[in-house]
């Protein structure tokens, strides 16, 4: 079987999306696989196998390449020499995934159909899709509809935890001692720390960073805190007592995330990375859909969210924020109520006594929330 399967992406779509790749790998291992993902994703997938290919473009050039019949051509010569049996359209692709799957002449290409797409004709096993369900959850869906009718294993009903250990060092014991053992590869990240990520990719998700370092300079004072560099003046603004940690990599971002006891951000791709690790979290919430909630672990992640505000989540229909009171789903959140609640979140499930469990890659748990 020939599968192509297009997942170009930011990096927490792509994380939430991993175990579907990592499960045609186990259950379907004879699969010869084409995947279509961007630069910054390619290492959660790890070195492709004998019978695999990564077409490696990031998001902006990819799905403006329609417009230039010279960029276009190269994607459309690759896809019909692999020559798949079916197609395999993650959610949130654009209308040149579409368009080259539909030129692929594969017979079978299963997608879910959206609002913004163009390309008549190019699902043909089409699944609903549900803007309020989990985005885990739904690429697994999909996984099973392109599963359904061939040999072999059965899989999961729901998509297991995405094994990261292949960005911690080798992958050939699972156990807490060894998982430790492995992130020594990374030093100066010493201990089991509060680790803050202030980033995310658009704008109005982004509690501000400078509540950010105030809360980090507040926390400093009685615990161990690490700042993952946003900016080269993270530094200047930051107490002697916050420790800035460089993560030139995914596999160093994982890898600082393993190590921390709680960890502090915005809902972006580092926060899907420790809540597939099972790290206690406290995620400032601000316009991010609920399909962004945890999957995995739901009842280690504290999610800061103001339901009163009336046009919360927004993020799936804007790119920034038009309430007339900009940014008011996040301006609730003062740093002074966020260091309340990761006081509290940290002495529920970060105490000497009680210790992390660091999860098994096949673990499962039901969809769930803390809000």
């Amino acid at each position: 079987m020939n599968v192509l399967v297009f997942k170009v992406n930011k990096l927490g779509d792509n994380i939430v999306f991993l175990p579907v790749i990592q499960a045609i790998r186990q259950y379907r291992p004879d699969w010869r696989l084409l995947l279509f993902t961007n630069s910054l994703a390619v290492p959660l997938y790890g070195e492709p196998r004998g019978n695999e290919r990564y077409v490696i473009r990031d998001r902006g050039p990819f799905l403006s390449a329609w417009k230039n019949p010279l960029k276009l051509a190269p994607f459309v010569r690759t896809v019909r020499q692999f020559k798949p049996d079916r197609c395999l359209f993650a959610s949130d692709q654009g209308n040149l995934a579409y368009l080259l799957g539909l030129a692929s002449g594969a017979p079978i290409r299963i997608g879910r159909r959206r609002e913004f797409h163009r390309v008549p004709g190019a699902i043909n096993r089409p699944e609903p899709f549900d803007p309020s369900g989990s985005a885990a959850l739904d690429g697994w869906k999909l996984l099973l509809r392109l599963v359904e009718d061939t040999e072999g294993p059965r899989l999961p009903e729901l998509p297991p935890v995405p094994d990261l250990d292949h960005l911690m060092g080798s992958s050939d014991a699972q156990d807490e001692g060894s998982r430790s053992e492995r992130s020594r590869a990374f030093p100066g990240v010493p201990g089991t720390p509060i680790v803050i990520h202030a980033g995310a990719s658009k704008d109005f998700q982004r509690w501000p960073s400078e509540n950010f370092i105030r809360l980090a300079n507040r926390l400093c004072k009685d615990h161990q805190v690490y700042w993952i560099r946003q900016s080269v003046n993270d530094g200047s603004v930051l107490n002697s007592g916050v420790q800035v940690v460089e993560t030139p990599s995914v596999a160093h971002l994982v890898a600082v995330l393993a190590r921390a006891r709680l960890f502090i951000g915005n809902n972006s791709g580092p926060f899907q990375i420790a809540s597939a690790l099972g790290i206690p979290s406290v995620i400032i919430n601000g316009p991010s859909s609920r399909c962004w909630d945890p999957f995995w672990f739901p009842e280690r992640i504290r999610m800061l969210r103001d339901e009163s505000v009336p046009c919360v989540p927004c993020e799936a229909h804007y790119a920034e924020c038009r309430n007339p009171r900009p940014m008011q789903c996040m301006n609730k959140w003062t740093v002074a109520a966020v260091e309340t609640e990761t006081r509290l979140w940290f002495g529920r499930w970060c105490a000497a006594s009680c210790g992390r469990q660091t999860p098994h890659p096949g673990r499962q748990t039901l969809n769930g929330c803390n809000s």
